[in-house]
């Protein structure tokens, strides 16, 4: 799973989920037993009033008065006209309004969650139905402006997770995957966070695996997402997801000079990954060598390389295009003669760790 770093300053210095594991996450803190006292009191007050009316405590003069007239006047004309409109058909409605009074106050008061769970299920069954269009129509109805549809936004993330997973796990197993979830995951996510970078990079990142198993539906969740970002955005992310095989060598000797932002190197290297599936997959062990070889030098830490592996599933992209190079490396009669032969020659990723602590290895040699 991608793991995004809850600050755009995070300086962790790896991409290890046991790192996020550890850090402290911000927690909303809610004064749950303000709210307590003050549902009591409210109670309380209603149960003294009740009582007092009953028994007639106070004296019909002064404040006695209004409270008698208000309890004749008023309260027992509504019931009786609730109770008599119609029978007892009348107070039908009352059950389900109290019902979801109690779950609102028992969620207000802190003793579950009933409520919040009712609407993430009703979202989610609303989003596998097809009823995208519908949820965000009716949250404008209600004035929500883009940015502040928190909850819809997490289940969609949620869900987008869950596709993205099955649509990994299909890739390697070499099989079929229906992408439609994915796709129309996608779509709301670049809808409701249409300028922030973070989603455009995970976006991209969902449309090059729509495009790995089903390239007519890649092609019309490129067009979709054109649409919501514009024709300026579009053509900025696609630049460099979709960058030529002449100019990827110049982007790797690129990565030795820090100060990029962390979105850009993380489209650039979908860009690789994209051009290595098609035809080079040269191109993608240069890149990952280069990445490699400036990640894990001692002298100069990187922590843009760092955000920017956070930013999308660094490591499923990186073992794609090993895989793509030893498929090549290995001829189809050797594959069938020694199966798994080449898997004990470190490629890629690996073989460029090994050379970037080389060095510090052959020093430590020298010294001793």
């Amino acid at each position: 799973m991608t793991g995004v770093p809850s600050q755009p300053d995070d300086m962790r210095p790896g991409r290890s989920i046991v790192l996020d594991m550890g850090r402290a996450r911000p927690v909303r803190r809610r004064p749950w037993m303000l709210r307590r006292a003050l549902v009591a009191a409210v109670l309380g007050c209603l149960a003294l009033l009740g009582w007092i009316v009953a028994t007639e405590w106070l004296q019909p003069t002064g404040v006695g008065y209004l409270l008698y007239a208000a309890h004749d006047r008023l309260w027992l004309p509504l019931w009786s006209w609730l109770w008599l409109r119609v029978d007892y058909w009348s107070l039908l409605w009352f059950g389900p309004f109290a019902v979801l009074l109690l779950l609102a106050l028992s969620e207000f008061l802190g003793f579950g969650t009933p409520l919040r769970r009712l609407q993430v299920a009703a979202l989610r069954y609303g989003l596998r139905h097809n009823g995208m269009r519908a949820l965000i129509a009716f949250q404008q109805v209600l004035g929500w402006k883009r940015g502040h549809e928190g909850l819809l936004v997490a289940v969609i993330d949620s869900e987008l997770r869950q596709a993205e997973t099955q649509a990994k796990a299909a890739i390697e197993a070499g099989r079929a995957q229906d992408m439609t979830m994915l796709c129309r995951m996608t779509v709301g996510l670049a809808y409701l966070r249409a300028n922030a970078p973070l989603a455009q990079t995970r976006c991209a990142e969902q449309h090059l695996l729509v495009a790995m198993l089903d390239r007519d539906k890649g092609a019309d969740l490129r067009a979709e997402l054109r649409r919501i970002w514009g024709d300026e955005t579009a053509d900025k992310v696609e630049t460099m997801t979709m960058i030529p095989d002449a100019a990827i060598p110049a982007a790797a000797s690129g990565l030795s000079m820090p100060g990029r932002a962390p979105e850009e190197l993380a489209l650039l290297t979908l860009g690789v990954v994209h051009r290595a599936i098609l035809s080079q997959p040269d191109a993608a062990s240069a890149w990952f060598t280069q990445w490699a070889l400036q990640r894990y030098r001692t002298d100069m830490p990187r922590p843009d390389l760092a955000r920017s592996e956070g930013l999308i599933d660094f490591e499923f992209w990186a073992a794609i295009c090993e895989r793509a190079l030893i498929v090549r490396a290995r001829p189809g009669w050797l594959a069938k003669l020694l199966p798994g032969v080449d898997m004990d020659r470190p490629l890629g990723e690996v073989a460029a760790i090994a050379m970037a602590r080389q060095p510090l290895a052959i020093g430590r040699m020298e010294s001793k």
